[in-house]
């Protein structure tokens, strides 16, 4: 699923790029289409697992974690995360680079 989820995303991000707009716009399209694509299950329980960190104890934390609600640390760690995903696409030097990003998000450059 996460090949498809990436490959969408380069898609969208290269036909962004293709339209001449800027890398930076491309960037946050592609990674809303990977949020939407994957219905925000990620960022769901990033924000779960953020505001649970605060608990004082592990029955607490895992109450915490369990609401549906987002708390201040969940809210703050979607969007410093959302913007660093974003950025690093933005800055990568070469377009055709961040193809292999998305798809391959746990390979590294030499």
């Amino acid at each position: 699923m996460g090949l498809v989820v990436g490959s969408i995303a380069a898609a969208v991000f290269a036909a962004t790029m293709a339209l001449g707009l800027p890398q930076a716009l491309a960037a946050i399209l592609a990674v809303a289409a990977m949020v939407w694509l994957s219905g925000g299950l990620h960022e769901d329980g990033l924000a779960d697992l953020a505001d649970g960190m605060g608990g004082p104890n592990r029955e607490r934390r895992l109450e915490i974690m369990r609401d549906s609600r987002i708390g201040s640390y969940g809210a703050l760690t979607l969007g410093l995360v959302t913007a660093i995903r974003i950025t690093a696409l933005a800055v990568l030097p070469v377009p055709a680079a961040i193809g292999a990003f998305l798809l391959f998000p746990r390979c590294r450059a030499p």
